[in-house]
């Protein structure tokens, strides 16, 4: 087989590229039709302090518990 060569290669690296960005855009369309509360609220720092403690709670205390009885 013949290869196509790096103009070829760089033409279809665009239309993927294109077509990413596309499809990027038309997701977050349906984002935002789908679920309009969720889809244009930002994840403030605030939010993400809190949930990441949450999340870290959950692994501390149980590992803390273990190592009290054992």
């Amino acid at each position: 087989m013949t290869p196509l060569g790096w103009g070829w290669a760089a033409f279809v690296w665009g239309y993927a590229l294109v077509w990413f960005l596309l499809n990027d855009r038309i997701k977050l369309l349906a984002y935002r039709i789908f679920d309009p509360t969720n889809a244009t609220s930002i994840v403030k720092k605030d939010n993400l302090a809190k949930s990441d403690c949450r999340c870290a709670s959950r692994l501390i205390i149980p590992f803390a518990e273990a190592e009290r009885s054992g």
